[in-house]
């Protein structure tokens, strides 16, 4: 593992932490395309993509039954406040 791709790794986390969702996704695109195995950086870009309102970008790769459950309770959570009404 290089020093880059810890780095992208982490520079994504910072991304996410900052609400700064575009720069998280691609950030994590780049990690992504240097390790495909991490798993962390399949889902970060999941998280991202949910917060950007791109469900269809965020239901690929290992992170995307993830993605789908918590696509799942956001549309249960709307419909109850809904309802609530």
């Amino acid at each position: 593992m290089t020093r880059r791709v810890i780095s992208g790794r982490h520079l994504v986390a910072a991304a996410l932490k900052l609400a700064r969702w575009r720069c998280a996704a691609d950030d994590a695109r780049v990690a992504i395309e240097r390790d495909a195995k991490h798993l962390r950086a399949h889902i970060r870009a999941a998280t991202a993509h949910l917060e950007l309102r791109e469900p269809d970008a965020a239901l690929v790769g290992p992170a995307a039954d993830i993605a789908r459950h918590v696509i799942g309770c956001q549309r249960t959570q709307e419909a109850r406040v809904k309802n609530a009404r």
